[in-house]
């Protein structure tokens, strides 16, 4: 596997990884997150809910957008609305400034990162490479479900933020990965490989 694919795969998976621990820090920290916005637990059910039915009922726009304005393109999109989301959320005050971060941006941002993915894969590893990369991207989510249980649990040390509930602490620090992840060096076409520029 070439340098600049190693790159690209290394963008998709992080992508992946951090949408995903989103999630699972915010399933296992729900009644933390509802005492710290002053709201019950299901209220953040609720946000919880709808940040699921806005990504589903968006997914198929976010393809065609993907379509039309290029996969890179909507990645990059992708990223700094589910970015521009997670530090929304990270500084929500109350339900529904949280329920605007988490269920809206961070669901229109997932809606457009997750087939812009499957199609960077296919559109930038030839056949034989294609299985191994959609395997590391997806093993990078498995290791995010796993991770996060562990930082969704105990508070952080006061010193590092130990005010803030886990869930919150990890939406502030997934507020920049995924737009810087963006300014990745863009791979060169070559050996009839459609470049990660074009795609």
């Amino acid at each position: 596997m070439r340098q600049g694919s190693q790159l690209v795969l290394l963008t998709l998976a992080a992508g992946q990884f951090l949408m995903t621990l989103d999630s699972s820090v915010m399933n296992v920290s729900i009644a933390t997150v509802a005492k710290d916005v002053g709201t019950s637990v299901t209220g953040i059910q609720g946000a919880i809910t709808l940040y699921t039915l806005v990504m589903a009922m968006l997914m198929v726009t976010g393809g065609k957008v993907g379509s039309m304005l290029g996969r890179r393109r909507a990645f990059m999109i992708g990223c700094v609305t589910y970015g521009l989301g997670s530090l929304t959320t990270a500084l929500a005050p109350n339900l529904p400034v949280l329920v605007l971060g988490w269920s809206v941006l961070e669901g229109i941002g997932a809606a457009l990162i997750l087939p812009a993915i499957v199609a960077l894969v296919a559109g930038n590893f030839p056949p034989g490479d294609r299985p191994r990369a959609y395997g590391l991207v997806m093993g990078a989510g498995a290791v995010a479900v796993a991770v996060g249980p562990l930082i969704g649990g105990p508070r952080p040390p006061t010193s590092l933020g130990g005010g803030c509930s886990p869930a919150r602490w990890c939406w502030w620090w997934g507020s920049w990965p995924l737009p810087a992840a963006c300014r990745t060096p863009r791979r060169r076409g070559g050996s009839g490989w459609t470049s990660w520029a074009r795609s």
